[in-house]
């Protein structure tokens, strides 16, 4: 999925909790 249907702040939260997710991985 790419994003349609999902709310400006929705996917912004979700791209958030990603790097945030990823950051973890990469430390």
């Amino acid at each position: 999925k790419n994003g349609k249907g999902v709310c400006r702040a929705c996917a912004d939260q979700l791209v958030d909790e990603y790097v945030k997710q990823k950051r973890k991985e990469l430390a």
